[in-house]
């Protein structure tokens, strides 16, 4: 090969050249392909012409170059079509239904209003600090007629009130009694207090008067507050009304509803209502007044 003339050395060179580019690319594509890692390819340039030769050992002097068959990452391709939805599966057997669960326990009830229409006591319910009343007191009797028609019960106060408490106490309760009605001539007697008395205070709704002698009608209770209690209203019991010559009787003025004359038959008190005076016909007694009562709401 050293007899060969530089010229021929040179074109031998490129050619050399060229098949080693091909075979890289060749190389290359079976590589990607195959997806395995790149091989390395090694060639030899000679020191005096730069020409590239392949051979196992280069010539003294020489230089040996290796390169990666792998050239750099193509652009990523379009994504392709959504394909058309495919059918709609059948439909699957239903589940077993799962079993009922145990019910559960009854929680406690809650702490609601309670009314009394008897006299009795109050236990505060766990959690409550404060408790609000609110009281009618009795109506009085009306007065049995004589002369005159007799006049009318007193009507009885009505109070409501907040009153401060400990959970676990108790609060006695009055509810008071209506007056009876007077028989003929003589007068009606008084109603009685309805009252809610705990440790720290006290809330009163006084009785209505019955019947007082010269035919003036019974007059109305008032309330009380006493200790801790905190009025939040408060009235007094409206009078009876007076017997006169020629009248039916006296009807009460109670703030809670009063009884009154019906035809020749006196009516009782509504609740706190005091009772009307009785007519000058029949037996002339009075009607009776009306009871109290009393309702304790719990506040939280």
């Amino acid at each position: 090969m050293d007899r060969v003339a530089p010229s021929m050395r040179r074109r031998l060179g490129v050619v050399v050249s060229l098949a080693v580019v091909l075979l890289a690319g060749l190389s290359a594509a079976v590589a990607f392909a195959a997806a395995r890692p790149a091989p390395v390819i090694s060639a030899c340039v000679q020191r005096r012409t730069g020409v590239m030769y392949r051979a196992a050992r280069c010539r003294r002097g020489d230089r040996r170059i290796v390169w990666s068959v792998r050239g750099p990452r193509g652009l990523r391709g379009l994504r392709g079509l959504r394909g058309a939805a495919g059918p709609v599966g059948a439909t699957g057997a239903a589940g077993a239904t799962g079993a009922t669960g145990a019910q559960g326990a009854t929680g406690p009830a809650g702490p609601g209003a309670q009314s009394f229409t008897a006299s009795g006591s109050y236990t505060v319910p766990t959690g409550v600090s404060m408790i609000e009343v609110e009281l009618w007191g009795a109506g009085g009797g009306g007065g049995g007629a004589a002369t005159n028609p007799g006049g009318g019960g007193g009507g009885g106060a009505t109070a409501s009130a907040l009153i401060p408490v400990s959970a676990g106490s108790s609060c006695s309760v009055t509810v008071g009694a209506g007056g009876a009605g007077g028989v003929r001539g003589s007068a009606g007697t008084a109603g009685q207090a309805s009252e809610v008395s705990c440790a720290s205070g006290v809330a009163t709704a006084g009785g209505g008067d019955g019947w007082a002698a010269g035919g003036s009608g019974g007059s109305g209770g008032a309330p009380a507050l006493t200790g801790s209690a905190v009025a939040l209203t408060s009235r007094n019991g409206g009078p009876g009304q007076a017997g006169t010559s020629g009248s039916d009787g006296g009807n009460n003025g109670g703030s809670s509803g009063g009884g009154q004359l019906s035809g020749d038959t006196p009516g009782p008190g509504g609740v706190g209502g005091g009772g009307a005076g009785g007519p000058t016909a029949n037996s002339g007694a009075g009607a009776a007044g009306g009871n109290g009562l009393v309702v304790i709401i719990p506040v939280q």
